[in-house]
């Protein structure tokens, strides 16, 4: 099988890490592509002992070669997923440098699918998915273990929804649902749903981007993901 695009230095190093998986699906292909372009330069594997040590040397090599004469849109930094983006994006912002994420839809940003969760909650109070995304935030202070003993206690209801279950006699809670921070989230969400259809989803937003202080809690690159979904 021919490969069009890689080097044959690149299919060798991909070829070799493959090799070295544990365990396979039973299915993986067993191909092994041919190179038609050169070998060009000898890869480097360098490894680091944090993300944030990762961003900042590789942010430290595009500058170093920048000012060896290459143009800053001759690079091209390629990750797994854009959850492992984010060091990096604050190394190249702290720097000054140019940069482009491609093929981010702003509904898949983790800021914007919060923002989205809490609107679907409000909206539709039964979406158990959206409530546990809710719930899931650092403000409300539930652990893992206290949201699955609560999604639990749920089916023992014969399905009761999540929302609902929130709102009922604290003993029959999976967790202390007493601190001022939990009882804050009720009363929004309540004020919210009693206001909804006289609103539009643009005041909507507006007042829960108010309320999560996200102006103020949200770095500049990720604002501006949230400022796309108000246009939307």
């Amino acid at each position: 099988m021919e490969n069009y695009r890689s080097t044959a230095n690149i299919l060798r190093v991909a070829t070799q890490a493959i090799g070295m998986n544990e365990v396979s699906p039973p299915n993986f292909p067993k191909k092994f592509c041919k190179p038609t372009n050169p070998k060009a330069k000898v890869i480097r594997i360098v490894e680091m002992e944090s993300p944030e040590d990762e961003a900042a040397w590789v942010a430290d090599e595009l500058e170093r070669i920048h000012r060896a004469g290459r143009r800053w849109k001759d690079f091209a930094v390629l990750y797994r997923q854009h959850a492992h983006r984010d060091h990096l994006v604050e190394q190249l912002s702290q720097r000054k440098i140019p940069f482009v994420i491609s093929n981010l839809s702003i509904l898949e940003h983790p800021l914007v699918r919060d923002v989205l969760a809490y609107l679907r909650l409000i909206a539709k109070p039964f979406d158990n998915i959206a409530c546990a995304r809710v719930l899931s935030a650092p403000s409300w202070y539930l652990t893992a273990e206290d949201l699955v003993r609560l999604t639990e206690r749920t089916r023992k209801k014969r399905g009761t929804p999540l929302y609902d279950m929130l709102q009922a006699p604290q003993g029959e809670l999976a967790f202390d649902p007493s601190s001022a921070a939990f009882k804050t989230l009720l009363e929004f969400l309540t004020e919210q749903r009693k206001t909804m259809r006289r609103r539009s989803a643009r005041e909507l937003l507006g007042d829960l981007i108010e309320w999560l202080e996200v102006p103020q809690r949200a770095a500049a690159q990720d604002r501006k993901y949230v400022n796309q979904l108000a246009q939307l």
